[in-house]
């Protein structure tokens, strides 16, 4: 089964949300905490990225789903 890698900054909420979403359809994920950034969200978001396609690479994983902590599904 394929993973969900989600990047959160710890806002308990939005992690308690996913996990309910992605249970619902019985999907596997992992949560990766990144703390934001202190001054620039943006670049916050895009290094939270590279970190996890580090993570990618560490791992030998040929391919990497990323979604944020607020992830929608229909």
């Amino acid at each position: 089964m394929n993973t969900i890698h989600i990047i959160t900054n710890g806002d308990t909420n939005r992690i308690k949300q996913t996990i309910k979403a992605l249970n619902t359809y019985n999907l596997s994920y992992k949560i990766h905490m990144i703390p934001k950034h202190k001054t620039n969200g943006k670049l916050g978001c895009f290094l939270s990225h590279i970190k996890l396609y580090c993570y990618a690479q560490k791992h030998n994983l040929d391919y990497i789903c990323i979604a944020e902590d607020n992830i929608c599904s229909s």
